[in-house]
């Protein structure tokens, strides 16, 4: 184990880390995790060890997908993984029960699914990639507040029925017509 020791924040940004290995880490507590901006590629599937997390950025790696087990982190309030490669994510499984942020912008995304578990969500970013419609389920969302998905390449106007606490909404570069 690299720290023994009762570490809640870890910030490890900038560096030259290429794969994230929990049991490496040893850290049962950690709250807060930051490994944005290095060379990572894969996440481990032990991720899912780290029981406490409830912050995990991502951001600026070389991410093309995330382990299932990923989804699993259940006290995850906030979750970073924009500009990576990621082509796709899958909800459908996830235990997202207090995730409030998520940010997946600036990567290729074309479709996400399951994105209705999101129950809790209140920023939801998804600009810069490259979906041609909405999420399915995205109206589920009645927590929602803040929906970034400009710049992507939406055709059609989308309904936005269910979302009845959205106060901020960008939908600038896209191909819509009315």
């Amino acid at each position: 184990e690299l720290f023994n020791c009762p570490l809640k924040h870890l910030k490890l940004t900038a560096n030259k880390i290429v794969n994230i290995q929990v049991d490496l880490f040893g850290l049962k507590q950690l709250e807060y995790l930051n490994l944005s901006a290095n060379s990572i590629q894969t996440v481990s599937s032990d991720i899912d060890q780290l029981v406490n997390l409830k912050y995990l950025n991502l951001k600026v790696n070389g991410l093309v997908d995330l382990p299932d087990e990923i989804y699993s982190l259940t006290k995850l309030n906030q979750l970073n993984v924009s500009s990576n490669s990621l082509v796709s994510l899958n909800f459908s499984q996830a235990e997202f029960v207090r995730l409030q942020y998520l940010n997946a912008s600036d990567n290729k995304i074309t479709e996400i699914q399951g994105i209705q578990n999101l129950i809790q969500v209140r920023k939801l970013h998804l600009q810069s990639n490259k979906m041609t419609e909405m999420p399915m389920g995205l109206s589920e969302l009645s927590e929602l507040i803040d929906l970034d998905i400009g710049f992507n390449q939406l055709t059609e106007f989308p309904e936005f029925v269910g979302l009845n606490n959205l106060q901020r909404l960008n939908l600038m570069e896209n191909q819509l017509t009315y």
